[in-house]
């Protein structure tokens, strides 16, 4: 999902919290146990989109980029917005069928932001 320096930064994070673990240098794996043990190791690409969606939301407000998506139910359709530490919306787009769909594009817009920076 995230390309460039920001990659970068969120491979380092998500060792750093110590819930997620690098394997061979590409898979990024997520320990599903409170113990830790391999046999609670599922990489990456296992997860449900949903669980994935949730890390990327919680590294994004690490590094203070919030991202809110709500439902418009007048016109059923899904938005999004980008907010900094500062609370400053950076980029606000509309018109997504669904909340999985807002989320993805606003994650690459994130992406974008934290890159270009």
């Amino acid at each position: 999902m995230f390309t460039g320096k920001n990659k970068e930064q969120f491979e380092k994070w998500c060792v750093k919290t110590k819930k997620y673990t690098l394997v061979n240098q590409s898979f990024l794996a997520v320990y599903m146990d409170k113990d830790r043990s391999l046999g609670g190791l599922v990489y990456w690409n296992e997860l449900p989109l949903s669980m994935q969606l949730g890390v990327y939301l919680e590294y994004l407000d690490s590094v203070s980029y919030h991202i809110k998506s709500w439902h418009d139910w007048e016109y059923d359709y899904y938005s999004f917005n980008i907010v900094n530490l500062y609370g400053e919306t950076l980029k606000c787009i509309s018109g997504y069928k669904s909340r999985r769909e807002a989320l993805t594009e606003a994650f690459k817009k994130a992406d974008e932001i934290i890159n270009n920076k």
